[in-house]
């Protein structure tokens, strides 16, 4: 089955100044900042989302690697091992076209018998 197949990177961006005492560290202020992001920015109100979507390309993609793996014990099925869908990276277009979902989300890019 031919795919189109594209990045896109989702971007946020949210800028301040800082002012620390000298002799602040930038690890110690990395660590700082790192922290804050884990843990969210608590009432912040930052700007949205933007999307960059790069050149897209069309690709094959075998029968092989568009099928999903026996269920496991609570009836989820992964993507077959191997398959270049199944990538913690890669989303698919969603079945109703309006959004980008996990492959086990979807079934249009199944083949046929896997359906």
């Amino acid at each position: 089955m031919k795919m189109i197949r594209t990045t896109v990177t989702f971007d946020r961006t949210l800028s301040v100044v800082v002012y620390a005492p000298e002799g602040t560290t930038p690890e110690q202020l990395k660590e700082i900042g790192a922290q804050i992001a884990d843990d969210g920015l608590d009432g912040w109100d930052p700007d949205p989302w933007e999307a960059f979507v790069g050149p897209c390309e069309t690709v094959e993609v075998p029968v092989r690697e568009r099928t999903l793996r026996a269920p496991n014990q609570y009836g989820f099925q992964r993507v077959v091992e191997g398959s270049r869908l199944g990538r913690d990276e890669t989303l698919v277009l969603s079945d109703a076209g309006d959004d980008l979902v996990c492959a086990e989300d979807a079934r249009w890019w199944m083949a046929e018998e896997a359906r």
